[in-house]
């Protein structure tokens, strides 16, 4: 059952860094290669396309790409397994590429509904400084990895709707 999703031009989970006032442009900034958000996001995206503890969220985003809940209803095993795959397909082969927005007020993360902007899913810059400040292993690390990861699931879902809305556009 495979997505009839339009993917031009096609993200590549590619992480940028910009400024709030450029938030309706394209970025073209990349996020140092040594930063660790870019481990943290490149690790949160082996975990969701690998069957694990994610197949909720999995189960969630083919829910938004067939429209229903409870897109599973009558379905055969092998092909609610077959769905699932595709989506993690789909993610592993063109995942949303992720901005950092510095400055950015009032939201955590964000995703803009525009068709020139679908590829890209926005964090906070300011929540990703604080994650890199606490130390590792503590409690507050581990809740602001947690904060992070539960924001980029909810901006993917954002991500996937938009994809879904441009082709019924």
């Amino acid at each position: 059952m495979p997505f009839n999703l339009t993917l031009t031009p096609e993200s590549t989970g590619a992480v940028f860094l910009w400024k709030q006032s450029s938030i309706n442009t394209v970025p073209d900034t990349p996020l140092d290669p040594d930063h660790p958000f870019h481990a943290l996001w490149k690790a949160h995206l082996a975990e969701l396309v690998s069957p694990s503890l994610y197949d909720s969220v999995i189960d969630a985003l083919v829910a938004i790409c067939q429209g229903t809940p409870h897109w599973k209803n009558g379905l055969d095993n092998l092909i609610v397994a077959t769905t699932k795959c595709e989506m993690r397909n789909l993610l592993s082969k063109n995942p949303p590429d992720v901005v950092c927005v510095d400055g950015m007020t009032g939201a955590i993360s964000h995703h803009q509904r525009q068709e020139h902007l679908w590829p890209f899913i926005y964090i906070s810059f300011d929540y990703v400084g604080l994650w890199t400040k606490s130390p590792a292993g503590s409690q507050e690390h581990a809740s602001l990895t947690a904060l992070l990861k539960t924001c980029l699931d909810h901006e993917i879902g954002h991500w996937v709707f938009s994809l879904v809305s441009i082709i019924a556009e």
